[in-house]
């Protein structure tokens, strides 16, 4: 009987609260996809927003790995979703990722007026955003990271979290920085690669 209220117990903590995941969800949302977007948008940053609206998924991992404050974000964008909530939860995020690169070469397209400029920047955003998958980029990083502590720092167990969630942001805003200037300095080599492919049903 003490076993089966043991049991029982352990159950109980191990439920995941998702009120506590959906407001984690919103929190996320309000600071990395609404607050930051905005502040880079005010100050004119145009060159880091182009790589930091495709890459929000990178950040969603980071912090995923940590689960933030109660674990609030535990859920928040899970490797292999096993639940409705975890589909829910990486669709969402990677919806906006999507939604924000679209506006990016929505904008270009009209700036420039050239359709062919435009979406000749999807080539390197798609790529490094979706074909360069964050479980191929961050969560190897912490996990290296992880083991490198737990064999060479024990003394820095207390700060794991902290330390490796710092390292897969520090990880992310890099791959961004990297997006944003290859976008800044590569746009004529790009948009020479997109002028190419659309030249060859000509050739036929």
């Amino acid at each position: 009987m003490q076993n089966n209220n043991n049991q029982q117990k352990k159950e109980k903590k191990s439920k995941t609260n998702y009120h506590l995941q959906f407001l984690g969800l919103i929190i996320f949302s309000f600071i990395f996809i609404v607050v930051i977007p905005i502040i880079l948008y005010k100050y004119k940053y145009y060159t880091i927003l182009e790589g930091y609206m495709p890459n929000i998924d990178l950040l969603a991992t980071s912090i995923s790995w940590h689960g933030g404050p109660h674990d609030m974000w535990k859920k928040l964008y899970p490797s292999s979703p096993s639940t409705k909530y975890d589909f829910l939860s990486q669709s969402f995020i990677n919806y906006t990722a999507l939604i924000g690169l679209t506006y990016i070469i929505a904008r270009e397209v009209k700036e420039t007026n050239n359709i062919i400029k435009g979406w000749s920047m999807g080539f390197i955003m798609l790529w490094m955003t979706y074909l360069l998958p964050s479980n191929l980029t961050i969560t190897p990083m912490m996990d290296f990271v992880d083991n490198l502590l737990t064999k060479y720092a024990p003394s820095m167990l207390r700060y794991q979290n902290e330390i490796i969630t710092l390292v897969g942001l520090c990880v992310s805003f890099l791959i961004i920085y990297l997006e944003s200037r290859i976008l800044k300095y590569y746009k004529h080599h790009l948009h020479g690669i997109g002028k190419t492919l659309l030249s060859i049903p000509k050739l036929f």
